[in-house]
């Protein structure tokens, strides 16, 4: 399941949430339900993009292996070769740094905090 979508659908929830006339829909509860929503959303990718990026490294250590290039020429051209394989299989990208990753974890509690403002959210509950 793409985890992009799985943050888009939470993120939805809470807007939808947040806008709702009910008494379900107080700040504090959409809060609540985004911060929960990327928290979960976070259990879940972190450690998926973990074991993807793991296997992609050993996958460019078995293709394109440095240590046994015989002269300087081999291993540059490995090291060439090698740099454009973890580029496309992104395995030079941070987890920090890549901003799409840090969107579909963070968009349910952006959302939440969009979503408590609505006109629809009271904060009574």
């Amino acid at each position: 399941m793409d985890m992009s979508a799985v943050g888009s659908l939470v993120a939805l929830a809470t807007l939808a949430l947040g806008a709702s006339p009910a008494p379900m829909s107080s700040r504090g509860v959409v809060l609540i339900f985004g911060g929960t929503g990327s928290l979960l959303v976070a259990l879940a990718y972190v450690p998926a993009r973990a074991a993807l990026r793991e296997a992609a490294t050993r996958l460019c250590d078995d293709l394109l292996p440095l240590a046994d290039a015989d002269d300087a020429a081999t291993a540059l051209s490995r090291a060439e070769e090698r740099a454009k394989l973890e580029q496309t299989l992104e395995v030079d990208h941070n987890l920090m740094t890549d901003l799409q990753t840090g969107l579909v974890i963070l968009g349910p509690l952006l959302s939440s905090a969009a979503a408590a403002f609505l006109p629809g959210s009271t904060g009574s509950g």
